[in-house]
């Protein structure tokens, strides 16, 4: 018995977040913040066009096809919201400081990364135009809801 009681506590001492089921509310506050800022940022980097006539913000802003950019504000708003329902219901365990800021400077740059290479394609959505598409969504849905 001895011998499991030193494997164990050697174990147990490994392991950083043993019992430690701190809420780490500031640690999940700041990354939300900096992810909904760097959200909000890439949206209205996205549509600057339709939001400013700002000149300084033409040399960032991302004029690729219209649906295409609108499809991917779209994928980006719905990953934001599982993002925090992931962070804030379903992640119970204590975050640190290295943790927070590693993951929210990471998540911040995978998300404009993600809106700016497709944001900039000037390309149609799919071999025709993107509306067809939209259209055949709509009828499909309409069609299987009832």
């Amino acid at each position: 018995m001895l011998v499991d009681k030193r494997v164990t506590s050697w174990i147990e001492s490994q392991m950083i977040f043993i019992d430690s089921y701190d809420s780490s509310f500031w640690n999940k506050a700041v990354f939300s913040g900096c992810i909904i800022v760097t959200l909000f940022a890439t949206l209205w980097l996205m549509f600057a066009e339709y939001a400013t006539s700002n000149t300084w913000l033409k040399e960032y802003q991302l004029a690729g096809d219209l649906l295409r950019r609108i499809l991917i504000a779209s994928c980006l708003i719905i990953y934001f919201v599982r993002l925090q329902v992931t962070v804030w219901v379903f992640q119970k365990r204590k975050w640190t400081w290295l943790e927070t800021i590693t993951i929210t400077v990471l998540m911040s740059f995978v998300l404009y990364a993600f809106a700016s290479v497709g944001g900039n394609n000037k390309l149609g959505c799919g071999c025709c135009r993107g509306d067809r598409y939209f259209a055949l969504f709509i009828r499909l849905l309409y069609q299987y809801s009832f």
